[in-house]
Formats: structure tokens, sequence, C-alpha cells
């Protein structure tokens, strides 16, 4: 009778040995993942969104700079001078 008592507890306590090296080595990977995503994943999220919100700004601004440089350049008509024929002319 005794011999199965020891025998039962020895095994819960077996059971319980092993559960905690179990949760203990899921703990392990969890933070290794975890590490490794805030280390190397989620910077380069963040680097590609950065990037890309910079070269829209930066194509923004240079719409805005050509829009504003076709609006200060009035269109000029050349003065032709001597036998010059324009294409214009010969197309009609």
């Amino acid at each position: 009778n005794l011999k199965s008592i020891i025998i039962f507890i020895y095994a819960q306590h077996t059971l319980f040995i092993y559960l905690c090296i179990l949760m203990f080595k899921w703990i392990i990977i969890i933070f290794v993942v975890y590490y490794i995503f805030r280390k190397f994943i989620f910077p380069i999220f963040n680097f590609t969104s950065t990037a890309n919100n910079q070269l829209k700004q930066m194509q923004d601004r240079l719409k805005n700079m050509e829009g504003k440089l076709n609006e200060k350049k009035p269109k000029q008509k050349w003065k032709k001078e001597g036998d010059y024929i324009d294409y214009e002319e010969i197309k009609k």
C-alpha cells in the first residue's frame, strides 16, 4: 500500500517536472520569436513604410515644382528671319 502511494507521488512529481520543462521550452521559443520580430522584422516594415512615404513626398514636391515652373514660363513666339519656313505652314 505504501509502495503504491510512493509510486503515485513519484509519477505526479515526474509529470509536474515534465510540464514545467515543456512550459519553459515554449516560453523560450516565444521569447526568441519575439526577439527576432522586434530586432529584424519590425524595423524592415518600418523602414519600407518610411521610405515609401518619403518617396511620395518627394514626388509630390517635384510635381508642384514642375507645375510652378510651367505656370511661370510664358510661351514665346520666335520671330523668324530669312527663308525659314515654319513646319505648320508647310503642313497647311
